[in-house]
């Protein structure tokens, strides 16, 4: 202290260039003892300030300047103090007698210069301070840069809470923070304390309520939308989904949605009590509704019944069936349409609101005649493999049967030509577009080659084939050929070039071409003449071969004693044996269903192979025998095998038996040759019968 006669007086006094008053501190008039003062004032100033401080004689005055509680220890004010920041000097006065006074604060605010544009200086509104309420504190800085801040007097970093919104400040706050730029350069950490004297006054920490009418439910286009507060507040609100912030639309009043939104609001009250963010979603229906008519554009048998369905059920349809345009003033879409003739029908949908769609239009044409199915060439007898198409004279839809049975609309759809090579019931009928539907028609392929001829009606028990035109006959010593228009004869043996001299089989291919198996191997005789042998150095398994077949793709199955072989022009492609599903090894039958299914007949069971799977029968089965010497497959698919002990027919489904006492005339079975007309000749040792509406009927051969 510095004393004089007169009174003591601690001067603080200002240096360097004289600090002149900018403003009152925002309003704020910071409290003084009533017997001391400060020279300048506290306020804001834009330049260094050099305090005096003016206290009556034998007192002294203890301070602080980091805004801590100043105490007995804290330094005594014994000359002028330099400030060059924002500072808050903390004080209390002790009296000659001892007592001191309450501590006191005044507020100094320095601002040396102006940030330049682009500079970063981050400001907090209101700036330090006591108060008497909660306050709001804004924080802001160069725009793109990031405010780091603390508000437990701890200096802050970049690991620290980021600024997004005011602070709402109820207790006293050391508040610090910088401002990062985009560019990574920072301020210097500022502060501010803000102190609060609120034990006499009740606090609101209840954050307020908002609510929204109508809500999205209740929601149609032109409504207004009104957002209310629980208490007074100030609302602020997005339309695009974005969070609102304090700097987004304020709520003034009653608004209107021009399009789709998804709402967002909140609000503040008075005390600075945020709320939640609420959102809605609201849909503006600017989409017109959509119409159908069922069934659609295309040609029907009459009458026909139409719908128009739409996706609104609170929109209308307009509809006219004269080909004119609707309009408002057309007839309006109640109930089904009923239609007779050819329409031309147009409508279209409009909703509540106005939303219309564009104009559909659909058109009806009918047709009530049947379609009629032409099959090329028609049923009758002929020369294998007969190739068959069938066509109409309109688009249509033909299902088939190829099993006797009469055909449905789940039965095959034809698309292409068939190719028979055994008897074949075919039956078929089309629809057409308009749904008319034919009769089933029902055509009958025989055959003029095999081992049977319909017109001899008998069944020929030597090895023979036919194609109308020549008759081909197998023997012990030979082979004889007839030409039926002019009655030729010649005889073909070893010395014509023939492989052998036992015929066991005989057929003919898909190219008319004759196959002839011996003792001594297979024969087949080309059309362009000669005799072509196939034996086991082109791959059969042995020599003699016992009985043929023609497949569905021209391919020729030769049975023998040690499998079945399939021949391709001229070459053994593969030998199926009991390895690899056969019964057994000797093949005396085969069989060539109307599906491309192989029937082997062997000397213990019946084989069918589809191409990818075995099914084997047997006596276990329910056939009577298991040596199987010959194979037939009717018209109706019945599958007949020939055994020594009788006949065995399978429906499909089970086994029926047939022997001497069911009117073979002898168990002993050596060919079975179905017919087109759906009968069954059989041969025995003892005599040929005919299987027809189920009884047998004897016969004398030819």
């Amino acid at each position: 202290m510095v004393h004089s006669t007169a009174r003591s007086i601690l001067w603080f006094l200002l240096i360097l260039t004289p600090a002149v008053p900018l403003l009152p501190f925002l309003g704020f008039a910071p409290a003084l003892a009533a017997d001391a003062g400060f020279s300048p004032v506290p306020g804001e100033y834009s330049s260094t300030v050099t305090v005096v401080f003016n206290t009556p004689e034998n007192t002294r005055v203890h301070y602080t300047l980091d805004g801590s509680e100043p105490g007995e220890s804290s330094p005594i004010f014994n000359g002028p103090v330099t400030l060059t920041d924002d500072t808050v000097i903390r004080y209390f006065t002790v009296y000659p007698n001892g007592s001191r006074s309450s501590v006191q604060e005044a507020f100094y605010r320095i601002r040396l210069h102006e940030p330049a544009t682009g500079e970063l200086r981050t400001v907090a509104e209101p700036p330090a301070g006591k108060y008497s309420k909660r306050v709001r504190v804004t924080l802001s800085t160069k725009e793109g840069a990031t405010i780091y801040y603390t508000i437990d007097g701890s200096d802050p970093s970049t690991d620290s809470d980021i600024y997004k919104m005011p602070l709402v400040l109820t207790v006293d706050t050391q508040l610090k923070f910088f401002a990062m730029d985009t560019d990574g350069s920072r301020e210097q950490i500022r502060e501010e304390m803000y102190r609060f004297q609120l034990a006499s006054r009740k606090i609101d920490t209840t954050s307020p309520m908002v609510t929204v009418a109508p809500p999205p439910a209740g929601y149609r286009a032109g409504d207004l939308i009104r957002l209310t507060a629980n208490e007074e507040s100030e609302i602020y609100y997005t339309l695009d989904g974005s969070d609102p912030t304090e700097k987004s639309l304020r709520y003034e009043g009653p608004f209107r949605l021009k399009e789709s939104s998804e709402l967002k609001f909140f609000a503040v009250d008075s005390g600075g009590n945020r709320s939640v963010i609420y959102s809605e979603t609201y849909h503006l229906d600017k989409d017109p509704p959509s119409s159908e008519a069922f069934p659609s554009t295309g040609l029907y048998t009459s009458p026909l019944t139409v719908k128009i369905i739409v996706s609104d059920a609170d929109a209308r349809v307009y509809y006219t069936v004269d080909g004119s345009t609707p309009a408002a003033g057309s007839p309006v879409y109640r109930e089904p349409l009923v239609l007779t003739k050819d329409t031309v029908l147009k409508f279209f949908s409009v909703d509540p609101l106005g939303n219309a769609e564009k104009i559909k239009e659909e058109t009806y044409l009918f047709d009530d005649e049947a379609p009629v199915t032409v099959a090329d060439p028609p049923g009758g007898d002929y020369v294998p493999p007969i190739n068959v198409t069938l066509r109409t004279e309109e688009t249509a839809r033909t299902h088939y049967s190829l099993d006797g049975y009469d055909p449905d609309t789940e039965s095959p759809i034809y698309f292409s030509g068939f190719t028979f090579t055994g008897p074949t019931t075919l039956k078929f009928f089309s629809i057409d577009s308009a749904g008319n539907r034919e009769k089933i028609q029902t055509h009958v392929y025989g055959l003029v080659s095999g081992v049977w001829r319909k017109y001899a009606r008998g069944v020929y028990l030597i090895p023979s084939v036919t194609d109308g035109k020549t008759f081909w006959m197998g023997s012990e010593s030979g082979l004889a050929v007839y030409h039926v228009s002019s009655g030729d004869r010649r005889f073909i043996g070893e010395g014509d070039g023939l492989l052998g001299t036992k015929i066991n089989d005989l057929i003919l291919d898909e190219k008319g071409q004759l196959w002839a198996a011996t003792e001594r191997g297979l024969n087949y005789f080309p059309s362009t003449g000669g005799i072509t042998h196939v034996t086991r150095d082109e791959g059969l398994p042995d020599t003699e071969v016992l009985c043929l077949a023609v497949d569905r793709d021209g391919s020729v199955w030769a049975g023998s004693r040690k499998g079945a072989s399939r021949i391709k022009d001229g070459v053994v492609h593969e030998t199926l044996k009991a390895a690899n599903g056969l019964p057994h090894d000797t093949v005396l039958s085969i069989v060539v269903d109307y599906s491309g299914n192989k029937w082997f007949g062997t000397m213990k069971g019946l084989a069918k192979f589809t191409g990818s799977e075995w099914r084997i029968f047997t006596k276990e089965s329910g056939m009577i025998d298991d040596e199987i010497r010959t194979v037939a497959v009717d018209s109706k698919w019945n599958t007949w095998v020939g055994t020594p002990r009788g006949v065995s027919v399978f429906d499909r489904e089970k086994w029926v038996n047939y022997t001497k006492s069911d009117g073979l005339p002898g168990n002993a079975v050596v060919l079975i040759a179905p017919d087109p007309d759906g009968e069954v000749w059989v041969a025995t040792r003892t005599g040929v019968v005919r299987y027809s509406n189920g009884e047998w009927i004897r016969e004398n051969p030819p």
